[in-house]
């Protein structure tokens, strides 16, 4: 068995009842994508959205890597925030078989650490993530053009990327290793101008309940 190729357990499970998609389809997909979707989550912990029944049914979030995971399947600890002193074993996706594999365990969303591996409380780049409340997409397209434009009246480079649901991400990269409450408090100052400018449309709440 060559390096970048793993064996999809179920291969014909369907995930994507609506299309007909497999794992194996799956897993086919993210071989194909790998060149462009490593150099953003390689080296950095992981937490995935899983549906092993498919995307219709309830899925689940993993964040902790389990003992199962084989052991090309890198790890790093992360420290917990918080007044509880821990520890998370979290994966990563380093290579084209990775991500193969992670298929075959019917990981359909994954989602990135802020900071690399090595530098965990250096993060090297700042999102916002903007979702609507209900289904009107002009709503995040206006709120991302005034983000755009106070990031430009400000010399900041950024840029969108797509989230595959309702929102968009935008992303922010950050030279010079800021600490993580420096960033923090960079990324909170940039939001309060955004709901400043832009009242009624957002909101500063983590959830719209």
């Amino acid at each position: 068995m060559s390096q970048d190729r793993v064996t999809i357990s179920h291969p014909d499970k369907i995930l994507f009842p609506d299309d007909g998609f497999t794992k194996d389809d799956v897993g086919a997909y993210y071989r194909r994508i790998a060149s462009r979707m490593l150099p953003w989550i390689k080296d950095r912990p992981l937490s995935f959205l899983v549906f092993p029944r498919g995307i219709k049914a309830d899925g689940f979030f993993s964040k902790n890597a389990p003992d199962y995971y084989p052991q090309f399947i890198e790890r790093i600890e992360v420290p917990t925030r918080g007044e509880q002193k821990s520890t998370v074993t979290m994966a990563t996706a380093d290579a084209t078989r990775d991500l193969a594999y992670l298929a075959g365990q019917n990981v359909i969303e994954f989602h990135t650490s802020l900071s690399p591996g090595n530098r965990l409380e250096h993060p090297d780049q700042i999102i916002f993530d903007l979702d609507p409340s209900d289904e009107d997409f002009t709503k995040v397209r206006q709120v991302a053009h005034r983000l755009h434009e106070i990031l430009e009246e400000r010399g900041i480079p950024s840029f969108v990327k797509l989230t595959g649901s309702t929102g968009v991400h935008v992303h922010i990269p950050i030279k010079g290793g800021p600490s993580y409450e420096a960033s923090k408090e960079a990324a909170h100052a940039l939001a309060k101008h955004l709901h400043e400018d832009l009242q009624g449309l957002t909101t500063l709440e983590q959830r719209k309940e």
